[in-house]
């Protein structure tokens, strides 16, 4: 324990290694319970990593016209310019959490099969502290591609994770 610390403070002082964070993440009554979905009855059919950088990741799955999937993203990245400087799915800022519909001219957050910067139409509902989301998606006989929308990729450290559920 003692050696991650040490390198964790030795990398916080190296030029471009970035902000370095340790908090635990906050599993408050208001969202589901970290690692376990709200509803039971899905069952978790892929997993995807969205990168931060603004590029796209598609599922290998292909999603059919006639399921109703859930759609779970989670996690927490270091953003840059706003507030604390942290971002999830939606939110940008979490030291004072407002939907970022409109942040330099972006609606921030992860965007499902919308990849043009500025055109996000998925919401992932009110602000929880667990930054865990979900929302529910209709297939389109097609995989899905997900990327995160933001006005400055330079600056975004972490990763996000976006599952595709399904009841059996």
């Amino acid at each position: 324990m003692r050696l991650a610390w040490a390198a964790a403070i030795v990398l916080g002082l190296v030029p471009g290694c970035g902000r370095i964070d340790f908090a635990p993440i906050d599993a408050s009554a208001d969202a589901p319970p970290f690692g376990v979905d709200s509803d039971p009855s899905f069952v978790v059919i892929e997993t995807l990593t969205v990168p931060v950088d603004g590029s796209s990741v598609s599922s290998t799955t292909i999603l059919a016209s006639s399921d109703t999937y859930r759609l779970n993203a989670s996690g927490a990245i270091t953003v840059g310019g706003v507030g604390d400087m942290r971002g999830d799915a939606e939110y940008h800022d979490f030291s004072n959490p407002t939907d970022t519909n409109n942040l330099n001219g972006q609606d921030y957050g992860i965007s499902i099969d919308h990849p043009v910067i500025g055109q996000k139409v998925t919401r992932w509902g009110p602000y929880v502290t667990s930054h865990i989301y979900e929302t529910d998606f209709t297939g389109r006989d097609q995989t899905l591609s997900a990327n995160l929308h933001d006005g400055d990729y330079a600056n975004n450290i972490g990763t996000l994770t976006l599952k595709i559920l399904r009841k059996p």
